[in-house]
């Protein structure tokens, strides 16, 4: 089956190749006049992008008061831009609660739609110039039937717009802004203790959970269950609590204090620790404030403008740009990436580690990591992908990590890092120069899953060594998956 896929697969890339290359035969004389046309025009600037920016009124309100959300739609793609509204309900914004534990946790625990999002199977389109703000203004108000009641606690307010045109998607734009809901002075909505919050005669909230009370009074969960907060916090990411076995999660989660059942308990913990919201357990996003930016090691850091003097126009600018982004790559003194240039088995370890969220460690004297031949800054990342079994070495006291890093080699250790299961498929091949490499397996499961596609000879080369720039495709293109 894996080798009927494999081969299916290059016979379509080999018909697109050959269609592509009659294509491009009979347009070629048309490409001619239209890009003659085409110089003529006066040449500006285009930024293909639709910026949104969602924000209130006011970041703090009193309880019951009236919320002013306004959403702004910025058209910069150099032209007018439509957005057509139909079947797929485009738009919308969403309000995100948050309870807070005792470890100062920020979890969503409501989900409401504020603004009707148009899903019938009518069309509306709205036209943007360019340079242009389209502008809706909304409102939270709990007067009105139907509004939602939103108790006091801090809230995520996230707004989102879908383009749909021609039956196809573009990417989703979203915007998120912090508000917050402040405490009444009496009635409804008043703070019982640190960690009630009475909302009628027979219920009570902690920090935005629900615990029915029969004797229509307000309980301190502390003197209730001493596990309470920790019973949320199970619960509210989806898990099951007992107080005589503790939180019991979902299968691939794991248990976190911080960060409940979770994917993964160190980017969640990470996230949590400099300040981010975990936006999902399941999809393992940590949403920062405005002016900082997500980086896999150090969380939640001020944004840093990284730029090389010599990826223009490179053909892996774009992924070089995106790892520089999360923290993965920084460059060298020179201020250049050198993307065609080798890269030693020690940088790919570090490369790998740090985009996947793998901290360095401290062999700390560990008696069974015995390469005699790590020594410099690599020591704690070779450790690390030692210690999880990324890497072996070519000997108990050999690691080489100045050697150059093969193709193969590059594949494994990045694959592994990202927790890819590998299927075992030594009988089939994606190139005929894999036949009976030891990296086979990863090599097919790579070109299966669009992170590599070989050479134009249609074969890998996997004992060759590998560029900087094409280690960077690799990682990004996993770091999406």
């Amino acid at each position: 089956m894996y080798q009927s896929s494999i081969q299916q697969y290059k016979k379509g890339v080999t018909i697109v190749k050959k269609f592509t290359v009659l294509l491009f035969n009979a347009l070629f004389v048309a490409s001619l006049v239209f890009l003659t046309a085409l110089a003529a025009r006066a040449q500006t600037e285009v930024q293909t992008d639709l910026i949104i920016t969602v924000k209130t009124d006011k970041p703090a309100y009193a309880f019951r008061e009236k919320i002013t959300v306004t959403l702004e739609a910025e058209n910069l793609s150099g032209e007018d831009k439509v957005l057509a509204f139909s079947t797929g309900c485009q738009m919308g914004f969403d309000v995100k609660q948050f309870l807070v534990d005792t470890n100062n946790y920020t979890l969503p625990v409501l989900n409401d739609i504020l603004y009707p999002r148009n899903c019938s199977q009518a069309q509306t389109t709205i036209t943007i110039p360019n340079n242009k703000k389209a502008v809706w203004t909304r409102y939270i108000d709990s007067s009105e039937e139907g509004g939602p009641e939103l108790l006091p606690g801090e809230y995520l307010l996230h707004a989102f717009i879908v383009d749909y045109e021609n039956e196809s998607w573009s990417i989703e734009k979203t915007s998120y802004a912090k508000f917050s809901v402040g405490f009444p002075l009496s009635g409804e909505g008043v703070k019982c203790s640190d960690t009630v919050i009475c909302i009628n005669a027979y219920t009570c909230a902690y920090k935005g959970l629900f615990e029915d009370n029969a004797e229509g009074m307000c309980i301190d969960v502390g003197s209730v269950d001493a596990n309470l907060p920790e019973s949320l916090l199970c619960t509210g990411t989806g898990g099951q609590f007992s107080a005589e076995t503790g939180c019991a999660c979902a299968t691939s989660y794991s248990w976190s204090s911080k960060a409940g059942c979770t994917k993964s308990v160190l980017l969640d913990e990470l996230c949590i620790s400099t300040g981010g919201i975990v936006a999902n357990n399941s999809e393992m996003r940590c949403l920062c404030e405005d002016q900082k930016q997500w980086d896999t090691l150090q969380g939640c850091r001020e944004i840093k403008q990284i730029s090389f003097n010599d990826i223009a126009g490179h053909w892996a600018q774009e992924y070089i740009l995106k790892l520089a982004e999360k923290g993965v790559v920084t460059g060298y003194a020179d201020g250049g990436f050198h993307p065609d240039t080798d890269i030693s088995r020690a940088e790919m370890v570090k490369m790998s580690l740090y985009a996947a969220g793998i901290p360095s460690a401290d062999p700390n004297a560990d008696p069974e990591f015995t390469f005699t031949d790590v020594t410099g800054w690599e020591v704690e990342w070779v450790y690390a992908a030692w210690k999880n079994n990324i890497v072996t070495g070519y000997s108990s006291e050999l690691f080489a990590p100045a050697k150059q890093v093969t193709r193969a080699e590059a594949l494994k250790i990045a694959m592994l890092a990202f927790k890819v299961d590998i299927p075992d498929t030594l009988s089939e091949w994606a190139f005929e120069d894999t036949i009976g490499h030891w990296a086979l397996s990863y090599i097919n499961k790579a070109y299966l899953d669009f992170i590599i596609s070989g050479y134009a000879d249609n074969n890998f080369h996997p004992d060759d060594p590998i560029k900087r720039a094409e280690v960077a495709k690799i990682i990004q293109l996993l770091s999406e998956k």
